[in-house]
Order: structure tokens, then sequence, then C-alpha cells
């Protein structure tokens, strides 16, 4: 089975079945099998195994945390060599914290690079994680000649129901807006099915871009100014943006533009409080790197220039910081909305 075999019998289960959005258990091994790096333990998804109910990372939340809770995490700091490199046994209970994880994104492959670890260790831990994406993807063409421009919706489709599968997140919807056309859609229409979601959902947590896109991509500034008005609506919830540490940038922004991942300005640094700070290891980075390899068509290219482990690298980390909707909102354009972070 190649990837248009699979993307083509994905489409055909979704022309029986519309709402299908996960893959058949012959499908996610073959996924598996092509996607796992030679280190990882195949065995875990053998026979419907679920995935451990311990896992490994350094994990901070700091809103509504509890004392106990906060207690516990620091009880269980493991000294190492560096303090850069200290990492956590994080409990089940202690990412529960987040409660129900929304994460809201333009295109296939923005989650499982931004969130991908979050939502793996929450749905792990048994909450409930949605994924919402704005655009099928069907621009992002990194080679016509293995996936073809026209069947790259059908292909970025399944690649992100084989993605979410391998992260254990089985709720998924889509918007259905063009890929590169999100900033020209009304804000106020764009964020009522958002909201309407929201509502449906419940949730406690929810994830999106910051004001700038995180890449200065139309589509991502787009997305974040809808999530901003859909929680500002509903007031459900509470919403984090990614954030950009000046250790980030100074780690990584001048290789994302090497590669041409910045589009835009670049990423404003964020020098406020973190509402959530991972740092992927073991397992659950190989978890994450399996997920961001089941979307071949955008990952494949970006890996091999950069290796393996300097790839390792740069996805282990997911910053968040909370968002003031209700005062974004009011603002009257995207550059005040930026009053709220300071670039360095």
């Amino acid at each position: 089975m190649g990837e248009l075999d699979f993307a083509e019998r994905f489409q055909e289960r979704r022309q029986v079945h519309p709402e299908t959005t996960a893959i058949a258990p012959a499908e996610a091994a073959w996924l598996i099998q092509r996607i796992c790096p030679p280190t990882w333990c195949r065995s875990k998804f053998r026979g419907g195994a679920e995935l451990p109910q311990i896992v490994f990372g350094s994990f901070r939340h700091s809103s509504g945390l509890s004392q106990t809770h906060a207690g516990r995490l620091a009880r269980c700091r493991i000294a190492t060599a560096s303090r850069k490199q200290q990492t956590a046994l994080v409990v089940v209970s202690d990412i529960r914290e987040l409660g129900t994880v929304l994460s809201i994104w333009a295109h296939p492959d923005d989650e499982a690079y931004l969130c991908g670890g979050i939502m793996a260790m929450a749905a792990a831990a048994g909450a409930r994680v949605v994924c919402l994406t704005a655009t099928r993807g069907e621009l992002g063409v990194t080679d016509p000649d293995r996936w073809p421009p026209e069947q790259l919706p059908a292909i970025r489709e399944a690649e992100l129901a084989a993605c979410l599968q391998v992260l254990g997140v089985s709720e998924h919807r889509w918007l259905g807006y063009p890929d590169g056309g999100c900033a020209e859609v009304e804000i106020t229409a764009a964020a009522t099915p958002i909201a309407d979601i929201i509502r449906e959902i419940a949730p406690d947590t929810i994830l999106t871009f910051p004001p700038d896109g995180q890449t200065g991509h139309p589509d991502h500034m787009a997305v974040h100014r809808w999530t901003v008005e859909a929680v500002r609506r509903t007031q459900i919830g509470t919403l984090h943006v990614v954030a950009n540490t000046q250790e980030w940038v100074d780690d990584h922004l001048a290789q994302w533009i090497e590669l041409g991942a910045i589009v835009g300005d670049p990423p404003v640094v964020w020098t406020g409080p973190l509402s959530i700070d991972v740092a992927l290891t073991g397992e659950l980075l190989d978890l994450k790197y399996a997920a961001l390899a089941a979307q071949a068509s955008q990952t494949d290219a970006v890996r091999a220039l950069l290796g393996e482990e300097r790839y390792r690298q740069i996805i282990r980390i997911e910053r968040f910081a909370t968002f003031p909707a209700q005062k974004a909102a009011q603002l009257p354009d995207a550059t005040e909305q930026q009053s709220i972070v300071t670039r360095e």
C-alpha cells in the first residue's frame, strides 16, 4: 500500500460514512510500520494496546493548578547534568488539570508541530481531546510527482487522520475554508461555527496560534482572530496561544527562516509567564515524531534537510501562554493585540 492508495481508500470510506475521521486498523498497522523510527517500540500498537498511562516529559501548567498537583510535580523532578535537561514523570491526574482540550489550527500538521505532545498526553490520560482544522492545506505542494496537487486535499485529509490516530485523538472537525483564503473571511462569520463547537464541547483548555500566527502566515493569523472572537462570545474555557520564548527564538528562528517556514514577520518573543511548558523526551517524543511522519507530504523534506537529531530537538518543545480573549477582542486591530507581548 502506498500513500496514494491509502488516501483513495480513506476517501472511499468517507463517501459512504461522511463522519469518518479515524483510519481502519489495517491502515494504522501499515502506517505505523512505515513511519515509526527503528527505536520505537511498535508492540504498543499491536492488538489495539493502549498508550502508556504514565509518560515521560516536562510539564508545567500554571493556570489553575492546585497546590496538591503543583507539589507533586515539584517532587518528581529528576536531577540531570543540566537544568535545561530536567524532565519530570507526569502522572495521569496532573495532565488532567487541562480538562477537555480543544485545539484550533489552520492546516493539517499545525496541530502536531505545536501541540502534538500535549494532545497525546491528555488523550492517554483519558481526557476528551478535539482538534479543529480550518483548511485541508491543498496549497502545500512539496513534491508534485510524489503527491500530485490535484490529489493533495485527499492525501492531507488521510494523513491528518493517521497523525491523530497515532496521537490517540479520536475527534476531529473541519471548517472547510480554502487554503490561503482564511484572511479574506469576515471574522464574525468565521467565529460563528467555532463558537458553536465551543458551546457543544465546553472545553476547559483551548489551544491556538498567537496573534502573529507563529510563522506570519495569514491563515494562521486569521484563525487566531476567529478563535479569540469565539472565546469572547462564549466565555467558555481558557484560551492558550503558542508562546515563543527568547531561548526558542535564539535556538531555532534562524533555521526556520532558512527553511522558508517563516512567511511573514518573525514570531514575537513572549516574555510573560507560560501556562503550559512541555519538553518531550523518550517515548512521548517518539510518538510525536511518528505522528508528524504520518503527514509525510509536509514533513519528509524538512526532516531530511534538518537531520533526525536536529529535527527532534526542534519538535520536542511545546509552550503556551494564556491569552485574555475579552481584552484582545475589543482592540481595533492586530497591531494593538500584540501589545500584550513584547519584542526583544
